[in-house]
């Protein structure tokens, strides 16, 4: 993904909605859903390249062992497993989640992009593939 890409996610996750565009009710949380639907849709047009371990201890911040413990409780996505014993992300994943929490994101907030990102995944794969991977 290229700096510009990259820019674009924090942007997206900063931005306010235009009126009329929440797709949720409720306040804080419709703005918070809407920042996602933004950010997964600029993740829909992002190169796909897939980092290792190393490269989202950086993006994030956080230790191995955090980023798995929080992979289980979806506070991150899980890792793709690209053979043997190696697993790598898509580095817009981790980028998404960083601009959700530079930008104030709750643990609700990430969860539901996580669950988006995932959805994003599946969906990809199907439009590759034709089917669920």
């Amino acid at each position: 993904m290229s700096q510009r890409a990259s820019l674009g996610l924090v942007e997206a996750a900063g931005r306010r909605p235009p009126p009329g565009h929440s797709h949720h009710s409720g306040g804080q949380n419709s703005t918070w859903m809407d920042r996602i639907e933004s950010i997964v849709a600029g993740v829909r047009h992002a190169e796909l390249e897939l980092v290792d371990i190393r490269d989202v201890e950086r993006i994030i911040g956080a230790r191995k062992s955090k980023l798995y413990a929080d992979a289980a409780t979806g506070l991150f996505p899980k890792p793709i497993n690209i053979g043997g014993r190696m697993s790598r992300w898509p580095k817009h994943e981790a980028l998404a989640i960083a601009a959700v929490r530079v930008s104030g994101g709750d643990d609700d907030a990430v969860r539901a992009l996580v669950v988006r990102l995932m959805e994003a995944r599946a969906t990809l794969v199907t439009s590759i593939f034709g089917r669920e991977g």
